[in-house]
């Protein structure tokens, strides 16, 4: 009983024959353009890898770890950079190119600490427990020779440090599948 309509059970074989010729008789083309579609797509991704140099976007899983330090590696460059810099200048004196790499330092890191600076925040850790920055008194000061005799210069340059290492360790530490 279908919809309401009364078939004889004689007939009811006699009907079920025909659905399934047609159910197998469509099965196999089915397969076919499934197969086609799939084969066009793969052979797709692999010419437009080979033409364009793409990164392979059937793996989301091993980018993750790539978009979460794209932001912090070129910040971790010039970071680097800064103290460097900071050291030299203490250890040996300031001279103008180090003025000059400093003041290079500077205005990149003022104008892309802030958006790495929510990345860092939970990992920066002060000795009395209060939410202060150790990165931006690094590059606050116009003049290197204010920077290196800041009164918490050294400390800063070490809590900046163990933040940006610590929050490199959290990325290693995620499974590859987290976002």
């Amino acid at each position: 009983m279908a919809h309401g309509i009364l078939i004889p059970p004689c007939q009811v074989v006699c009907l079920r024959q025909p659905w399934q010729d047609a159910m197998t008789a469509f099965a196999r083309p089915a397969m076919i353009v499934h197969q086609a579609l799939l084969r066009a797509v793969s052979v797709t991704r692999v010419v437009w890898r080979r033409l364009t140099g793409a990164r392979d976007s059937t793996r989301p899983q091993q980018g993750a770890r790539h978009r979460r330090t794209a932001p912090v590696t070129p910040f971790e460059k010039q970071y680097d950079n800064l103290v460097d810099t900071l050291c030299a200048a203490a250890h040996e004196g300031v001279t103008p190119e180090r003025e000059r790499r400093y003041r290079r330092a500077r205005a990149w890191m003022r104008t892309h600490y802030p958006f790495v600076a929510c990345k860092l925040r939970g990992y920066w850790a002060a000795p009395d427990n209060r939410e202060t920055d150790p990165f931006t008194p690094l590059f606050a000061s116009a003049q290197l020779v204010e920077a290196i005799n800041a009164d918490n210069a050294i400390d800063d340059m070490m809590r900046s440090r163990a933040a940006l290492e610590a929050y490199r360790a959290d990325i290693d530490r995620q499974p590859l599948g987290a976002a």
